[in-house]
């Protein structure tokens, strides 16, 4: 399975259908034609790994990873136990099967941090940012973890924009370019963009029991269904989202939203739980990753409206839909 994010070829190998079958859940919309040399491939194997493997504790198993010295070549060993297609997407991350866990914690982990090595080589970053689309151009909504980028997006998506990120997307030369992804959404906020089904309500029951917030963990594609935008789009405007504010668009200088993006994705980084493993072995290893980050954004960005995007509180979506279109849209006609 090969697929494209920005200018890079990533080949999945596999041993089972059951891991492509996962793989195409998190990345089916950008797969494409599996031809020409491989910027990054990933192998994943079934069973125990060798000694010489780095040994890795993710969702409660003990997988190992083997990385090339120039972070070209992946082999992921990790035990699994095929379970029905759907185990994996009925209502809460409790009852995700192990090996599907361990599986994602390596996509958004080791995966992610050698992809942005990658990335930045050619001229291009990971940016932390929802993205949605008008006529020609993307509005990229910025901001960390909770800032409500995805929230605003499917609220717009509802409202017939095209979506081309969720949370996590690739900038580069001007452009952005989709990196779908499983993503951990609210029940409320996803009841917003779709039909409220069964398995909501049991979700909500078992999360009460459990003590947890109940969301779902789900792929791009499913969250935001018939309005994604794959392909690269041109960047129009970059918004820092700010909550509890406004509501108003105050105007921000390109460094300063560059600068407030790689501060955003740094922070993402240290977060994550094997990208030091990663980052260790490149030239990122001491520091420059953050002023990395910044001038490639910086670049991308170039010619954009760059603003701070504020918002009252989100305590009725249907006037916060209405604020952010005004905003970014003016009168939204041009869908």
């Amino acid at each position: 399975m090969m697929i494209k994010v920005g200018k890079l070829n990533i080949r999945f190998e596999a041993e089972a259908e059951a891991l492509y079958g996962f793989l195409r859940e998190e990345y089916g919309l950008i797969e494409c034609a599996d031809e020409g040399r491989a910027d990054i491939a990933v192998r994943i194997e079934n069973g125990k790994a060798p000694e010489d493997a780095i040994r890795l504790r993710a969702s409660c198993r003990e997988c190992g990873l083997k990385m090339t010295p120039s972070l070209d070549g992946f082999t992921l060993f990790l035990p699994y136990k095929p379970r029905k297609r759907d185990a994996f997407q009925l209502i809460n991350p409790a009852f995700m099967p192990k090996w599907q866990a361990s599986l994602t914690d390596f996509l958004h982990n080791a995966f992610l941090a050698a992809l942005e090595i990658k990335l930045l080589e050619n001229g291009m970053t990971l940016f932390h940012a929802s993205a949605v689309k008008s006529g020609d151009g993307a509005k990229l909504l910025l901001g960390e973890g909770g800032s409500g980028k995805s929230t605003i997006a499917g609220l717009l998506a509802k409202r017939g924009f095209g979506t081309v990120a969720e949370d996590f997307c690739v900038i580069g030369e001007g452009r952005v370019f989709p990196l779908p992804h499983r993503a951990r959404i609210s029940i409320r906020k996803y009841d917003s963009f779709n039909k409220r089904t069964a398995a909501d309500s049991l979700n909500r029951g078992v999360s009460r029991l459990l003590g947890k917030k109940p969301y779902r963990v789900l792929p791009f594609e499913r969250i935001y269904s018939g309005s994604a935008e794959i392909g690269a789009n041109r960047i129009s405007g970059v918004y820092l989202l700010e909550r509890e504010s406004g509501p108003a668009l105050e105007p921000m200088s390109a460094d300063e939203t560059a600068r407030i993006a790689g501060g955003i994705m740094l922070e993402e980084f240290e977060n994550m739980a094997w990208s030091k493993e990663v980052f260790s072995r490149s030239r990122y290893a001491e520091s420059g990753l953050e002023d990395a980050i910044r001038q490639t954004a910086a670049a991308a960005l170039a010619g954009a409206e760059t603003a701070r995007l504020m918002l009252p509180k989100y305590d009725d979506l249907d006037e916060t839909a209405d604020t952010a279109q005004r905003l970014l849209f003016g009168k939204g006609d041009d869908l």
